[in-house]
């Protein structure tokens, strides 16, 4: 656990300037209920104070990297912990984010990595598609079946902003 959270914290580093590694600001697009016993955790183990700055529900990984985008001259972070590889591209794009190729990420395939070194991706977001067996009309095969019209009003996924559940 150690390991993951020390891969996230040194992929960070080049977002502020340094300091005493005694402490450790880091922004935080995951939810705070998966992320803060991991953080939490990790200044348990090092003994390394981590100021965590979670993204609210409402923002949805957009508050923080807009957050390191306003202190682009000013940078208040140490690290960025997202929740999916485009606003690590976007910060990398816009030469907010460093590289940094960390020891502790050898084992992780290059597939999962930015090439030159802005960001490792550690761990995967599934896409589930969920069909009432039970249901007496046409059932889709894919995601894509939603485009038939006889499937209007028949669907309900969770809203891509905020993660609550949301009809057509």
């Amino acid at each position: 656990m150690t390991l993951i959270v020390l891969l996230l914290l040194v992929v960070g580093s080049g977002c502020r300037n340094a300091r005493t590694v005694s402490e450790v600001v880091v922004y935080v697009s995951e939810d705070q209920v998966f992320s803060e016993p991991i953080l939490k955790d990790f200044e348990r183990e090092t003994g390394i104070t981590v100021r965590a700055v979670f993204d609210t529900e409402e923002a949805k990984s957009t508050g923080v990297m807009n957050r390191l985008v306003a202190e682009r001259n000013n940078p208040q972070a140490d690290v960025y912990w997202a929740n999916e590889p485009i606003r690590a591209e976007l910060l990398k794009q816009q030469g907010i984010s460093a590289p940094y190729i960390s020891p502790a990420a050898n084992d992780i395939p290059a597939l999962f990595k930015d090439p030159d070194g802005y960001w490792t991706g550690f761990s995967a977001r599934a896409r589930v598609l969920i069909a009432n067996t039970r249901a007496t009309q046409k059932k889709p095969t894919s995601v894509l079946a939603y485009t038939d019209p006889a499937y209007r009003g028949r669907a309900a996924m969770a809203n891509p902003a905020a993660g609550r559940l949301g009809g057509p």
